[in-house]
């Protein structure tokens, strides 16, 4: 019984041109038109060294690591033009707009910026990288390490940093990861369908199905199957054009990357069923409404500019943690930048759980529709 629901809802959906095309063609020439006029734009190797105010007090004395790591990152990979200055002097060059930002060395390691742009964009970037390999060394050195294993691992660092930051930084790739975030929200609009068609005051076919012998809970179920598979191939339709079309690197961690393409399409999906058991308004409406809510996280998660993402993560970190089209963009930026990591699965886990949240809700609402007459 089950296979021949969801047999017949795969041939329902995929007969819907309008959801394959804003599903499957859509996404593609927008990652397109991204390709001919984004890509490269934010390359470290067309950028200008970013000025940057390196405050000397005594953690920065005490710490060779990070005056070798500063030394690395300006002078060989040419990303930043540091000026070792006082913290009064620094906080006047920042005023002045001389630097782009000042980094102050503490337990940890502090950025601070006045403004957003690709400068402090990179100085972000440039900051994470140090906190997750000195995170690294501390490991290192908590298993009892010697003093070789720890200048072999410094070395393994200003490799990665050769290699990562001055071949393979690319700024404008969270341009993509966002168009796959867009998608996988958008998404959401194939659960939407299934759910409008099962619902009586929401579709004709809503009222046929309630009078049905079929249980509710099971045509979920399998429209929930269908609709997630579809789902998932689009995303890896797109995944593979930008790929080997438009040249965009994921890294080399292919479970990871597929398990952050399911992770998004069960959000997707969730926000679907979600916006469709709420209220009685139309099917178009619904759409509507999941199209805005896209296109606005998606553009949070800096889609439009990229300074959005690190402002909206600087000055409003909650709207980023609970936005999962930053948790989309953000476990590809962590797979590109870091290989994966905690953030990584950090992003994953809250990708999980606001799938689930939205799904009990849902089904929750669903289950206690009644209706006087069909």
């Amino acid at each position: 019984m089950m296979w021949h629901l969801i047999k017949y809802r795969f041939k329902t959906l995929l007969k819907d041109k309008s959801l394959l095309f804003f599903s499957i063609l859509f996404p593609i020439v927008l990652a397109t038109f991204f390709g001919m006029t984004l890509k490269g734009a934010y390359n470290v190797e067309t950028l200008k060294p970013v000025d940057v105010a390196i405050v000397l007090n005594d953690n920065y004395n005490q710490d060779q690591a990070f005056q070798e790591f500063v030394k690395a990152i300006s002078q060989e990979d040419g990303l930043l033009l540091p000026h070792y200055v006082s913290e009064e002097e620094a906080e006047s060059l920042l005023e002045s707009g001389d630097v782009k930002g000042i980094i102050t060395k503490t337990e940890s390691i502090k950025l601070t910026v006045k403004a957003s742009g690709i400068d402090q964009t990179i100085l972000k970037t440039v900051t994470d990288e140090y906190l997750v390999k000195s995170h690294m060394i501390e490991n290192i050195l908590a298993n009892g390490a010697d003093f070789q294993q720890l200048m072999a691992s410094m070395n393994e660092t200003t490799d990665y940093l050769q290699s990562n930051s001055a071949d393979n930084v690319n700024l404008s790739y969270i341009f993509f990861y966002t168009i796959i975030a867009m998608t996988s929200l958008y998404g959401g609009n194939w659960y939407m369908r299934c759910i409008c068609d099962t619902t009586a005051n929401l579709s004709d076919r809503g009222v046929r199905f309630n009078v049905s012998p079929v249980k509710k809970s099971q045509a979920l179920l399998c429209d929930f199957i269908a609709a997630n598979i579809i789902q998932f191939f689009s995303m890896v339709i797109l995944l593979a054009y930008l790929i080997f079309v438009i040249g965009i690197d994921f890294g080399s961690q292919i479970p990871l990357i597929f398990l952050t393409i399911l992770g998004g399409s069960l959000a997707g999906s969730a926000l679907g069923s979600l916006i469709s058991a709420i209220g009685t308004q139309s099917y178009q409406i619904k759409t509507s409404l999941l199209v805005g809510l896209t296109m606005l996280m998606s553009f949070l998660s800096g889609m439009m500019m990229v300074e959005v993402k690190y402002y909206i993560q600087m000055y409003a970190p909650m709207i980023a943690k609970i936005n999962p089209a930053n948790m989309i963009t953000d476990a590809f930026y962590s797979l590109y930048y870091y290989g994966g990591g905690s953030r990584f699965y950090m992003n994953i886990a809250s990708l999980f759980i606001f799938s689930g949240i939205l799904y009990l809700i849902s089904f929750v609402i669903l289950r206690r529709k009644q209706y006087d007459s069909l």
